[in-house]
């Protein structure tokens, strides 16, 4: 039993390490995922310029328009002035004509005003462009590397699980599933240990007899609160 506990000891520890890794391997594709949410967010930023930038340039054609069409009205009623006969429609006309003018002249103050927004967002369009190859060239740089470590974590846990896998072959068929069951169930935690009288996983108080039982290694354990698999923890403990 004793060889048993030993082995079990061991089994946990490699599960302990497999455990780690896993948590690294997990962090990874997360730091890889926030890279290219980088990227999407400084496209969906460049984008979002270009289109307001559109808008404006929209909006600055039909100022343009309109002014045409007031110049057009304009030289017409010019034409017009020619034929009046009577000091009554000459000054409607020219009033007319005048209006067109002031219009005109608000109009060509809003086109300017696009003009200079415009200005505006082309500049901050090469800062959102920077941001986006940035982010670009940030992605490229580390994915490689990120998945060439996550390669890496795989193979070191296919080596640990073989590892402890190996291990299973001492212990009984009904040992090793039930490891696995609580492996599973609880938190990667299937061996616990003896730490002053409380179990490490759950801290639950060992009853002096169980504690004199331990300490036998005739017999093994399980904790009478989390049901792991319960020993003293092994001297010297090491895996390779």
């Amino acid at each position: 039993m004793k060889e048993q506990m030993l082995v079990l000891a061991k089994m946990q520890a490699y599960d302990d390490k497999i455990g780690d890794k896993l948590a690294q391997k997990e962090f990874l594709p997360k730091q890889l995922e926030s890279l290219e949410q980088a990227v999407v967010e400084a496209k969906n930023n460049v984008t979002a310029i270009h289109t307001l930038i559109e808008e404006i340039q929209v909006k600055q054609k039909a100022k343009d328009l309109e002014i045409q069409a007031n110049k057009d009205l304009i030289a017409k009623y010019a034409v017009q002035l020619n034929n009046i006969k009577t000091n009554k429609e000459y000054k409607a006309l020219n009033k007319e004509i005048e209006a067109l003018n002031v219009k005109n002249s608000e109009i060509e103050t809003d086109i300017l005003n696009f003009m200079e927004e415009i200005n505006i967002r082309k500049n901050e369009l090469k800062e959102a462009q920077k941001d986006q190859k940035d982010a670009e060239t940030n992605l490229k740089s580390q994915e490689a590397e990120l998945k060439k470590m996550i390669g890496a974590l795989d193979t070191d846990i296919q080596h640990l699980k073989d590892k402890r896998n190996e291990l299973t072959k001492k212990l009984p068929v009904t040992l090793t599933r039930r490891y696995i069951v609580l492996l599973k169930n609880k938190n990667r935690k299937a061996v616990v240990f003896n730490i002053k009288g409380a179990c490490s996983g759950c801290g639950y108080q060992i009853r002096p007899q169980i504690l004199l039982e331990l300490d036998d290694e005739k017999k093994l354990h399980y904790c009478e609160n989390c049901s792991r698999i319960l020993i003293n923890k092994p001297s010297g403990l090491k895996i390779d």
